[in-house]
């Protein structure tokens, strides 16, 4: 496994995945000075015993959602690429219900992110792969994700700049001007559970995309994509 290098914001981020029985694995990288591709930081996960029983393509794509979530810092709000070795999974974006209760639910967990996907053989996904087979010998992401709070501001700062959103304070409340010339109120952290339970219940359960979808049209606060 190559060292660890510190993450380059002008460089595209690219994450790969793998299961096996027992486990699944993650790992963020990006391309080095001479093409060459690195890892930022890795995770891996044991499966419970009822996580064991899924389908070859139900771990792989908990695979995917694992990490795309605990590498959410360094790639919500910007393009990345996602490596799979799983060919089915690979379609996830042009074809996002898979007749599969479960496999449909994780795709949707994901579709706020952008990127893309590439599909690459068994054989070439060794760092992914070793890392899903090696759980024990792998010390993992909370160990080397030192301060969590400084990359989450990093990211909302990243956010705000990259968007263009102008705050807006009026009657002791904050608003953001997108963009467009909308006007969003921000969301305070400690309101954000009870709204959004609100609207879902609203919708009639409706589920997490329109739930979502009908939350940002109203409110804004820090990691959400207009």
């Amino acid at each position: 496994m190559k060292k660890l290098k510190v993450p380059d914001d002008k460089k595209t981020f690219r994450v790969r995945t793998d299961s096996c029985d027992s486990e699944i694995g993650a790992i963020l990288l990006q391309k080095d000075n001479e093409g060459g591709l690195v890892p930022i930081q890795w995770a891996s996960k044991m499966l419970t015993p009822t996580e064991r029983r899924y389908t070859i393509s139900e771990k792989e794509m908990l695979a995917v959602l694992f990490g795309i979530k605990k590498f959410e810092s360094d790639l919500r709000g910007r393009k990345f690429h996602l490596m799979t070795d799983h060919k089915a999974l690979a379609k996830i974006r042009n074809k996002p219900y898979f007749n599969n209760n479960r496999i449909d639910r994780w795709i949707e967990q994901i579709q706020e992110f952008d990127f893309t996907i590439e599909y690459i053989k068994g054989e070439v996904m060794t760092d992914a792969d070793a890392l899903s087979r090696q759980y024990k010998s792998v010390e993992i992401f909370d160990e080397m994700n030192t301060n969590e709070q400084k990359k989450k501001d990093l990211v909302k700062k990243q956010m705000l700049e990259k968007e263009k959103k102008h705050v807006i304070e009026k009657d002791g409340r904050k608003y953001l001007e997108v963009s467009t010339g909308e006007v969003k109120e921000i969301l305070n952290q400690d309101k954000r559970e009870n709204e959004t339970k609100k609207v879902h219940e609203g919708l009639n359960h409706r589920g997490v995309k329109g739930t979502y979808y009908n939350i940002k049209q109203k409110w804004y606060w820090p990691g959400m994509k207009d």
